[in-house]
């Protein structure tokens, strides 16, 4: 489900692709706990990163925009609670405030 939403964003087929993220989420969040962490490339993250650049990208509404960058915020701070100090989920929220805030961002 990750490669497809990735696959599907990069066909500018936005709304498939956020969608299989989601379910790809879903299924990260079912696996079985291990240690060291098992999913070393969460879905969680493509999912955020994704919405992200979608509000940078010129081709969204602003209403889709403000969509994009409160569901991105959401996923990053779902990943910062399962997994604190992460820092890729705290680059990720540091966007969406950033740019909610009007700001350009930097998206890498």
């Amino acid at each position: 489900e990750k490669l497809l939403g990735e696959i599907l964003y990069f066909e500018d087929k936005k709304e498939e692709a956020f969608e299989a993220l989601r379910n790809a989420v879903v299924l990260d969040d079912g696996l079985n706990y291990d240690e060291p962490w098992g999913v070393m490339n969460p879905a969680r993250h493509a999912l955020g990163a994704l919405l992200v650049h979608a509000t940078g990208c010129g081709c969204t509404s602003n209403e889709m925009r403000v969509k994009y960058l409160e569901e991105a915020e959401e996923v990053f701070r779902a990943d910062l609670k399962l997994h604190p100090k992460n820092p890729w989920s705290m680059k990720g929220l540091y966007d969406c405030l950033f740019k909610g805030r009007g700001g350009e961002g930097v998206v890498n």
